[in-house]
C-alpha cells in the first residue's frame, strides 16, 4: 500500500509538468527473470504453469494465489509468436524495438484503464521495395490483451472474462500513401514515418482509448452489426489530411470491424462461392484474442453509408433510420474487392 501511495504522488506530480493529449515516448518492455517450462514444440497456450517462476519486479507484488508477472510474460511471448512474428516473416513487416506510449499513463488522468495498467503501441514497417504500394506502416496497440489485474477491478463491465485474454483484442490502424504519388517519386513513407508529432499517432491512440471505455460492449456490438461506424474529435494542431476531416464538426470517422485482410495472421479465407474471410481467434494462455481494424474514411463515405446526402448536418444523423447495418457491411465487402481492407490512404494531405 505504501508503494502505491508513492507511485501516485509521483504521477501526481508529473502530470502537472507534462501535458498527456500528444507526448509519447519510446520504452522497451521489461526482461524476464524466471524460467519457462514448455512442452516440446508447443505453442503458448500449452505452457506449464509452475508457482515457482516469479519476478521481483516493483510493481509485481504478487500474492500466493495469482503470479501477475508469469501471466504478462506468457502473454508477451504469445503475441510476439502469434502476431507480430508472421508479419515480419511472412509479409516483410520490420517492428520498431520499441514501444510508444503517452508520458503519463492516462488512467492515472481519468482516462479508461487498460487490463494490466500498462498502455503502448508498437509500429510495423512494411518498405517500399521498389514497388509502388509496398509502404505501409501499421500501428496496433500492446497491452489489450493483457491479464486482467484482480486489483483493477473490471467485474462491473464483465471483466475478467474466461473466454478473452484481456479485453479480447488488440486494435490494429494501417497507413499508406496512394499509389500514385509514390509512383511520382515521394519519399519512402515508412521511411519517413515518425511516431513523434504525427497526427497518425494521435488518431489512432484517440481511437484505441475510446474502445477500452467499453470492451465487452465491442464484442456484443460488432458480432450483431458486423460493422461499426464512429466519429473522433480532430484538434487542429494534428495537421490532419484534409480529405479525412469534416471542417463544419471538426471530427474524422472511421469504420470498425474484425481483421478481414489475408496478411493478417487472424484472418481466415473460406473457400465457398463467396469466398467470404473471418477473423479468428488467437489462443493465448488467458484465452482467446482477435484484431481489430479500423479504417478512416471521409465524410462523403460516412454519408453515403449512413443513406444522407452532402448537405444534412451532422445533428440529424441520430435520427436516420435507414438500413446503415447493411450500407456498412457492403462498403467493407467493397475494401476487400479493392484489396485496401482496412488500409487508410493518407494522400492526399496537407
Amino acid at each position: 500500500m505504501r508503494q502505491r501511495q508513492q507511485m501516485m504522488m509521483r504521477v501526481c506530480f508529473f502530470s502537472r509538468m507534462y501535458s498527456t493529449s500528444c507526448a509519447f515516448f519510446q520504452f522497451k518492455p521489461p526482461a524476464f527473470r524466471g524460467t519457462i517450462h514448455c512442452f516440446e514444440d508447443s505453442g503458448p497456450a500449452l505452457v506449464l504453469r509452475v508457482q515457482d517462476r516469479r519476478m521481483e519486479d516493483p510493481g509485481y507484488d504478487s500474492d500466493d494465489g495469482y503470479d501477475k508477472s508469469t501471466d504478462l510474460y506468457l502473454t508477451h511471448e504469445a503475441r510476439d509468436e502469434m502476431i507480430y512474428e508472421p508479419l515480419m516473416r511472412d509479409e516483410g513487416y520490420q517492428m520498431d524495438p520499441m514501444c510508444v506510449a503517452k508520458i503519463v499513463n492516462p488512467a492515472f488522468m481519468g482516462g479508461p484503464m487498460w487490463p494490466n495498467f500498462r498502455q503502448s503501441h508498437r509500429v510495423l514497417r512494411r518498405r517500399n521495395d521498389d514497388e509502388p504500394g509496398n509502404s505501409r506502416v501499421i500501428i496496433i496497440s500492446d497491452g489489450l490483451v493483457d491479464p486482467c489485474d484482480p486489483e483493477n477491478d473490471f467485474t462491473e463491465i464483465g471483466f475478467p472474462n474466461p473466454k478473452f485474454s484481456g479485453f479480447g483484442y488488440e486494435v490494429v490502424g494501417e497507413f499508406r500513401r496512394s499509389l500514385s504519388d509514390e509512383e511520382e517519386g515521394d519519399d519512402d513513407y515508412s521511411n519517413t514515418f515518425t511516431p513523434y508529432g504525427g497526427w497518425e499517432f494521435g488518431v489512432a491512440d484517440t481511437i484505441t482509448q475510446q474502445l477500452a471505455i467499453s470492451p465487452m460492449d465491442i464484442h456484443e456490438l460488432l458480432d450483431e452489426w458486423e460493422v461499426m461506424s464512429s466519429e473522433i474529435n480532430i484538434p487542429d494542431s494534428w495537421n490532419c489530411p484534409d480529405h479525412l476531416v469534416n471542417k463544419d464538426s471538426g471530427t474524422m470517422a472511421f469504420l470498425l470491424f474484425w481483421s478481414r485482410a489475408p496478411w493478417l495472421p487472424t484472418t481466415t479465407a473460406v473457400c465457398d462461392a463467396a469466398d467470404t474471410t473471418f477473423a479468428k481467434a488467437l489462443s493465448f494462455p488467458e484465452g482467446s484474442a482477435r484484431l481489430l481494424c479500423y479504417r478512416l474514411i471521409t465524410p462523403s463515405q460516412l454519408a453515403t453509408i449512413l443513406g444522407l446526402g452532402e448537405g444534412i448536418a451532422t445533428s440529424a444523423r441520430s435520427s436516420y433510420t435507414g438500413d446503415v447495418k447493411q450500407n456498412r457491411i457492403e462498403f467493407v465487402k467493397g475494401l476487400e474487392t479493392d484489396g485496401t481492407y482496412h488500409i487508410t490512404d493518407i494522400s492526399p494531405s496537407r
